[in-house]
């Protein structure tokens, strides 16, 4: 999930017209300092057995070594954040790098006349949902799953506001602890596609109306996803998955060159005419409950998460990053 309605708010002029490029690259060869939001105290405690892998998931014995740096557990738990970051550019020599500082985490509130900048990804490891500004209502106007500013525009949001989000879900139902599932290593690597500048590869005006036809009706999507996150013990929809949800996040394709005005996003994946399958196997950048989604789905096919990149997701960052 990203945040589009906070670009939308940054990438329009008062009269409603857009401005610039929806190119949400960083400069080549930036270095993207990433600091981590600290813990309210009662999730800081409960944190135990940080840094093991999900069954069939595994670390290299390099990034059990950093893991295995942390002092604490919630050391250890930012260093397995940055170890599947670090996924994104294994192999690609990108011109791009990500730096983080773990051990100093920002509290969780700083007076609003601070705005110095030291960083520029802020991750939130918090429950969610999570209000991004002083709003009590977090739950109608939060964040209510991971998400993450695209890219350079994390610069945009104000001090101590995080521009990730990787807590859990209200709603979460596995059968291990969050910090150490399928789903959260998941989100991690899927976010951190976000942040490096990886809109959803199902948005991807290219091939968006081939992909799109295969989906069911944006009313059966909402109805699919509310009860995919939703309480499934008590067989309760996800309120916040609504219409408008599925359009912002799904159905609706990215930025293409308007009529009057040259609006250029030049880094979608490019492809020939054997267009891959349209499903998450092919791009971690798609939707986790993918499968569910098509128009021939049964209705019960499980989220499929990955641990890493998919090849072509590697190489579209090589492409935007080259060497």
């Amino acid at each position: 999930m990203c945040n589009c309605s906070s670009l939308a708010r940054t990438s329009f002029r008062n009269d409603g017209r857009m401005f610039g490029t929806w190119d949400f690259k960083w400069p080549q060869g930036s270095q993207i300092d990433v600091h981590f939001q600290a813990l309210p105290p009662d999730q800081l405690a409960a944190l135990s057995g940080m840094g093991l892998a999900p069954a069939g998931f595994s670390l290299s014995k390099a990034e059990e070594q950093l893991v295995n740096q942390g002092p604490d557990e919630f050391g250890r738990l930012t260093r397995v954040v940055e170890c599947l970051a670090q996924r994104w550019l294994e192999g690609t020599n990108a011109k791009i790098q990500l730096v983080f500082t773990h051990d100093q985490p920002l509290p969780l509130e700083i007076a609003s006349s601070y705005r110095v900048q030291d960083y520029d990804v802020l991750v939130s490891l918090a429950n969610l949902p999570l209000g991004r500004t002083a709003d009590e209502n977090a739950e109608l106007n939060g964040i209510f799953l991971p998400g993450s500013e695209l890219g350079r525009y994390c610069q945009r949001v104000d001090y101590s506001v995080p521009t990730t989000y990787l807590g859990m879900r209200r709603f979460y139902d596995g059968a291990e602890p969050y910090f150490n599932s399928k789903e959260f290593w998941h989100w991690c690597v899927h976010e951190f596609g976000h942040v490096l500048g990886l809109p959803h590869e199902h948005q991807n005006p290219k091939v968006h109306s081939r992909i799109v036809d295969g989906l069911k009706s944006t009313s059966q999507i909402q109805q699919t996803l509310a009860n995919a996150l939703g309480d499934t013990k008590t067989n309760t929809p996800n309120p916040r998955i609504t219409e408008d949800e599925i359009n912002e996040e799904i159905t609706r394709a990215w930025p293409v060159p308007m009529k009057y005005e040259q609006v250029l996003y030049s880094d979608f994946r490019d492809y020939d005419e054997k267009l891959p399958a349209p499903d998450d196997s092919s791009s971690i950048m798609f939707h986790i409950y993918w499968q569910r989604l098509l128009k021939d789905a049964v209705g019960n096919e499980p989220p499929r998460f990955f641990e890493r990149p998919r090849p072509g997701d590697l190489a579209h960052v090589r492409s935007m990053y080259p060497p």
